[in-house]
């Protein structure tokens, strides 16, 4: 039903459910349906806020029947829904190495004989790191939202919950949020006896625009 939306790379992810949204609003009766992309909607970044303010949008679109049952499912929604974060998001990294608001949460190890590092790194949308390279390789688990990876030289690849990267020694790369959603991973630096991160130039507007 929804085919031709979600096929145009010109609509962002939180676009398209909200388009989806509005017309399960205006249909009526398929409350499951309306259930499961306001759900979606959670996930790919928009706040409880921004969802209540859209409801505004559909009352005044469309009217206050079609209002009244979008608000009353988003309200299940948020009741019956409270996300915890599995991982810390800890500090607030201050860097010239990161574009954006990105958090660090450090997780070990703590034996050096085990020449790995490994921690929690959350980006708020559209920041990212810096190109830069590991001489021991890096991995990463993606946890929360939507991300990228780019390899210089190759294209982006999209990161979802659940997806991971193993990035050989030394390639040159760059990861970082979606534009409208958080994006969250463990990066586990791996023989760092090798060597620590190797930082290179920002990743341009140009360059992430790209993706």
């Amino acid at each position: 039903m929804f085919a031709d939306i979600f096929e145009r790379d010109i609509l962002t992810f939180a676009d398209r459910e909200l388009v989806t949204v509005s017309v399960l609003a205006s249909i009526g009766g398929v409350e499951p349906m309306l259930s499961s992309h306001l759900s979606i909607c959670l996930n790919v970044g928009l706040t409880p806020a921004q969802l209540n303010g859209f409801v505004d949008v559909i009352r005044s679109g469309l009217g206050e029947k079609e209002a009244g049952a979008a608000q009353a499912v988003l309200n299940e929604i948020l009741e019956t829904s409270q996300p915890v974060p599995v991982l810390a998001k800890g500090e607030k990294i201050t860097s010239a190495n990161f574009s954006g608001t990105v958090w660090l949460k450090m997780m070990g190890a703590t034996d050096s004989a085990m020449h790995v590092s490994y921690g929690n790194v959350t980006f708020e949308p559209g920041a990212r790191t810096n190109w830069h390279s590991h001489p021991g390789g890096q991995i990463l688990f993606i946890t929360e939202g939507l991300g990228y990876y780019q390899a210089k030289g190759e294209p982006a690849r999209l990161l979802r919950k659940g997806d991971f990267v193993e990035i050989p020694p030394n390639v040159v790369h760059w990861h970082g949020a979606g534009p409208d959603t958080e994006f969250a991973h463990i990066a586990v630096s791996l023989n760092t006896d090798e060597g620590g991160a190797v930082w290179l130039q920002p990743v341009t507007d140009e360059e992430y625009r790209n993706n």
